[in-house]
């Protein structure tokens, strides 16, 4: 898999797994009562010089959307490392929440983790872990489904190419038992079985020629022969 590639199927993965961050966040909101948060709107206004307020809770679902799917690209880019599929997804989990605790201290938005509310810091692990496993098994799904598309996409070309050399391909009925073709399998070239036809079909003709002499040489009468009938015999004899 090249570079281009895994990164388009990491971004759609990085899209799967924010309909499911979006869908946990919604139903543990539901559950536990917990305000949306705005810390994506902030990072979107902080990183373009903008006030946190006016459209802060429209730019929070923005900045949750591209976020999610842009960091997909780092799922796909982790695939070309060579490490398995879980390593990978611990490794994802890892860089993805540490990169948001970085830029969120970066920009002033909140402390180091360490000295989050307790609540605070495993609802967020929480979430981002929900969201590695799902990018995860999306990209692993999505790459398994590419490269079972490029195997049947080349068997389909390499087929398409042998019929195109071969001289003959065969009937899509099968001949009857011993004829000609059927006894070549199917995959000769039709001057070969001219070819052979011709001697086959001069062979059998001979025979057939040999038979009908032969009746001139078997027990019937013969050419020229008379016939006649002894005295008290039913049946002619030869002379």
């Amino acid at each position: 898999m090249v570079v281009i590639e895994a990164v388009l199927l990491g971004l759609a993965a990085g899209f799967v797994g924010t309909m499911v961050l979006t869908l946990s966040e919604r139903t543990e909101m539901a559950l536990t009562g917990r305000e949306p948060s705005m810390v994506p709107g902030q990072v979107g206004a902080r990183l373009m010089g903008r006030d946190d307020e006016p459209g802060l809770e429209r730019r929070s679902t923005i900045v949750h959307w591209l976020h999610g799917v842009a960091s997909g690209s780092i799922r796909g880019l982790l695939s070309l490392t060579g490490l398995g599929a879980v390593s990978a997804s611990i490794l994802f989990f890892v860089l993805v929440w540490s990169s948001d605790a970085l830029v969120y201290r970066l920009l002033g938005i909140a402390d180091v983790p360490w000295r989050w509310e307790g609540s605070a810091l495993a609802t967020d692990l929480f979430h981002k872990g929900v969201y590695a496993v799902a990018t995860s098994a999306a990209f692993v799904v999505l790459q398994s489904a590419l490269l079972h598309a490029c195997l049947v996409g080349l068997v389909e070309v390499l087929g398409g190419r042998s019929q195109a050399g071969a001289p003959c391909t065969g009937p899509a009925r099968p001949e009857p038992r011993g004829h000609l073709r059927c006894a070549l399998d199917y995959h000769v070239a039709p001057d070969l079985v001219v070819a052979v036809a011709q001697p086959v079909g001069e062979s059998r003709a001979g025979g057939v020629q040999q038979q009908a002499r032969g009746l001139d040489t078997g027990p019937g009468p013969r050419r020229g022969s008379t016939v006649r009938r002894r005295s008290g015999s039913p049946h002619p004899t030869r002379s």
